[in-house]
């Protein structure tokens, strides 16, 4: 909070991370975004259409507009869309913090566009990562997921790299691990309204809000992601219910209570919110899945890729993050 002014930004909704043409893997971010306007451009001519100070002019108007209905059913041409037969691409998503667990990587092949099932797991690779003066090689326990053992924690100010070798391919990707403002104490309050777009109240429950109270570091640019817990289970875990920001509007300033989420719960539950603060270039990138699809153009094209932080033109990211936590009791 900077001079009493809070930025409150708007959720998106769920996303996939897709391949031109290609099934995508799903991934679970959020970006906060301004509001769009909701009336579509396709509708705004109707609005035009429906004027009725010229009678003459209404008349025209439906000649005209059966003339082309006539003139494009009557010329129908076959559009062959070949959609399933886009290559398949290595998709590399996980993550290093500094909880002291067994870090997941995960490998996958993306599927044709139009492609029913999931994405098969690539069990064959070789992962390595390397940060902190030692190179740890990664097991793989099924399903294409490479695990840490045994646990390991993240080190503040350490450069993290990870090398996948598949068939002889190396794919590979860096992120540095940034310090994280404590967090003092979490506002707990029974909520009125919602706060969180996109998120509609069922009758007979109770939602709170959650906040927190920290001092935002003035002496760096930060990105944030929310989850939220309730009973120990997490509650963010599609895209559309994280929440994402930057510190625009509060860099430098202590934040008092500043909402983040919004869950439905009962007194008596355990509710809490974790905290990470994520690189510029993953922001970037959840920024870049928000807007790959979130045009709401009916005419857009298959949707595009969003490139990760992968090299050799792998899809997904590895992200690397310090993580703060905070719980309490609702009342």
């Amino acid at each position: 909070m900077a001079n009493g002014i809070f930025r409150f930004t708007t959720p998106i909704t769920e996303r996939m991370l897709s391949v031109s043409a290609s099934k995508q893997t799903r991934t679970t971010l959020r970006k906060c975004w301004p509001t769009r306007p909701t009336c579509s451009l396709l509708f705004r001519p109707l609005l035009t259409m429906l004027n009725f100070k010229s009678i003459h002019h209404m008349k025209t108007t439906v000649i005209l507009a059966a003339i082309s209905i006539l003139f494009f059913t009557s010329c129908r041409e076959r559009i062959d869309m070949d959609l399933d037969n886009a290559s398949s691409r290595i998709v590399i998503e996980g993550s290093i913090t500094n909880e002291n667990k067994e870090h997941e990587i995960r490998i996958t092949r993306s599927i044709g566009y139009l492609e029913e099932g999931s994405t098969p797991a690539v069990t064959n690779a070789t992962v390595t990562i390397t940060g902190d003066n030692q190179t740890i090689t990664l097991t793989h326990t099924g399903h294409g997921i490479y695990k840490t053992i045994p646990a390991m924690a993240g080190i503040v100010g350490a450069t993290y790299q990870l090398k996948v070798v598949i068939d002889g391919k190396e794919y590979m990707a860096s992120e540095r691990l940034n310090p994280i403002a404590s967090i003092d104490s979490i506002a707990i309050d029974r909520a009125n309204v919602p706060i969180q777009p996109g998120v509609i109240w069922e009758a007979g429950k109770t939602y709170y809000n959650l906040g927190v109270y920290c001092q935002e570091p003035g002496d760096q640019v930060n990105f944030y992601v929310f989850d939220a817990f309730k009973n120990g289970e997490l509650v963010s875990d599609t895209i559309t219910k994280q929440f994402v920001s930057d510190d625009s509007f509060i860099n430098g300033s202590y934040i008092y209570g500043m909402y983040a989420y919004q869950v439905e719960a009962v007194p008596g539950d355990s509710v809490s919110i974790r905290m990470y603060n994520v690189s510029q270039n993953y922001y970037d990138y959840i920024v870049g899945l928000f807007s790959a699809g979130m045009s709401g153009n009916p005419f857009s094209g298959t949707p595009s890729n969003v490139q990760g932080n992968i090299s050799n033109n792998a899809l997904g990211y590895f992200w690397v993050s310090c993580i703060e936590e905070k719980g309490g009791i609702a009342r």
